[in-house]
């Protein structure tokens, strides 16, 4: 009797641990389940944070950090809100532990199988993409999620996290913008930088050639937001080391000045907004005058200030200028190319102040033969801005940085010549505005000197030994089009 009793304690006694043991792994088969809906709404969070931010993350780094973590305060992970604790400032750099962080997503560096920290670059400069990482942690403010069962197996909690990163789309502005739908865009050649800050670079050929670089490429080579290219493909030298995120198969960009009232004159004949103002080289020139170009030889120097003074005015010889001390009256300056072509807006030295003005390079006269004229800046301490910015144009309270009244510089859409500009910043080389070439290629260099707020023309060549600056203000943007997508 004793060995039976014996053996029913026995049978007893592992009954009740194999029940122990079914009901340990029912529990904990649930607390795993429990961390696998934690880790599905964090992903929902992730998400949803990482889309919210990028949608603003071109417009304001502070905007698109608060919409983040607002929009992850409305998700729900084991019924507590979810708090992203740690953000990424212009303060230093980041770390891991930080729940939300603004950067440059390079997708072109994923798809060529680097690592992480090769195609996410944390960036509060020029960001196009924002990664949100909800996390329950011993850290995060919700703290790690705690088991039902787990207790007791002396296991109270578990952690989980997850992350997502959402790109920003935004092809409705360029602060370089490429007319040309065929053939070579632009050029990047020698060692010439091109900075364009706060915009993107959106080229509209569909060529192979679209994008060309002929120079040794540095981190520092192109730097821009983003660049947009129609064609599905690129130069071979760019396509795993391109400075910064491209696209391609992108939307052709519509020129946003195309319909804008042109200055001038058409076909030698001015315009009816030319101004009575001194139209030749002088009150009473003779014919050979008329055909020479405006220079320092020919322009009375004013007594009182010792500088020489233009009117607004159609200068059908041309500016062909390489020394003193001039200043331009604010308004409009239609310029043709004299009797032969040589001139034009030439300047090639001295200083030329021409606060709230606009150049506008056409044809000379039919007197003159209806020459086009040509652009060259290639020295001398040379300053511009467009009439938008003077207050007079103000349009509540605001300068008119759209349209023609943004526009500093632009040529004729007959004239195809090459434009030139380069300069540097020891000659003081500021231009101001929107430069616009719709029909032909402009050649920029120079040695750190700023080219325009926005560079729109039918081809651009940048080539050169120094650095180029277009520093987009947001003008021509056309309507937004910001869509935001997740990419990982």
């Amino acid at each position: 009797m004793s060995h039976k009793r014996s053996q029913r304690g026995i049978a007893l006694a592992w009954t009740v641990l194999i029940l122990f043991v079914m009901v340990l792994m029912v529990g904990l088969s649930i607390d795993m389940g429990i961390i696998a809906l934690a880790a599905n709404q964090l992903q929902n969070a992730a998400d949803a944070a990482a889309l919210a931010g990028a949608q603003w993350v071109n417009q304001s780094t502070s905007d698109a950090i608060q919409r983040a973590y607002d929009t992850a305060k409305a998700n729900y992970v084991i019924n507590n809100d979810v708090d992203l604790a740690y953000a990424y400032d212009a303060g230093g750099g980041y770390t891991n532990d930080m729940d939300i962080i603004l950067g440059r997503y390079y997708g072109f560096r994923r798809r060529a199988g680097r690592p992480f920290a090769e195609y996410f670059v944390a960036d509060m400069v020029q960001p196009n993409a924002v990664m949100a990482t909800p996390r329950r942690t011993a850290g995060a403010p919700d703290g790690p999620v705690n088991y039902i069962f787990g207790p007791m197996a002396g296991v109270n909690s578990g952690e989980v996290w997850r992350h997502a990163i959402a790109l920003c789309k935004d092809d409705s502005g360029a602060g370089i913008l490429v007319l040309t739908p065929t053939g070579p865009g632009i050029r990047f050649g020698g060692t010439e930088a091109v900075h364009c800050p706060g915009g993107t670079i959106h080229v509209n050929s569909e060529s192979e050639n679209a994008v060309v670089y002929d120079g040794t490429i540095r981190e520092d080579s192109i730097d821009a937001r983003q660049l947009n290219i129609t064609a599905d493909a690129i130069d071979k030298t760019l396509v795993d080391d391109c400075p910064i995120p491209y696209e391609l198969n992108q939307d052709p960009l519509p020129d946003p000045l195309a319909n804008a009232r042109r200055p001038g004159t058409t076909g030698g004949t001015p315009g009816p907004e030319v101004y009575d103002n001194p139209i030749y080289s002088g009150t009473g020139a003779t014919a050979q005058e008329r055909r020479d170009p405006i220079s320092e030889n020919n322009w009375p120097t004013d007594l009182t200030t010792g500088k020489k003074i233009l009117q607004p005015g159609y200068y059908p010889a041309g500016f062909k200028i390489s020394g003193s001390d001039w200043v331009l009256q604010p308004g409009v300056y239609i310029v043709g190319g004299g009797a032969n072509g040589q001139s034009g807006l030439i300047f090639e030295g001295g200083t030329m102040n021409a606060e709230y003005c606009q150049f506008y390079v056409t044809k000379s006269t039919a007197e003159m033969g209806s020459v086009d004229g040509q652009l060259q800046i290639t020295g001398g301490s040379f300053n511009i801005s467009p009439p938008g910015d003077n207050p007079a144009n103000y349009v509540n309270g605001k300068p008119v940085v759209d349209g023609a009244l943004g526009v500093s510089i632009w040529q004729d859409d007959a004239n195809t010549r090459q434009a030139k500009i380069t300069g540097s910043a020891a000659d003081s080389t500021v231009i101001s505005g929107t430069i616009y070439f719709p029909r032909n290629e402009v050649a920029i260099a120079g040695t750190n000197i700023q080219i325009g707020n926005q560079l729109i023309a039918w081809q651009v060549d940048a080539g050169g030994t120094g650095e180029v600056w277009i520093n987009y203000d947001g003008r021509n943007r056309g309507q937004p089009k910001l869509r935001s997508m997740i990419v990982e």
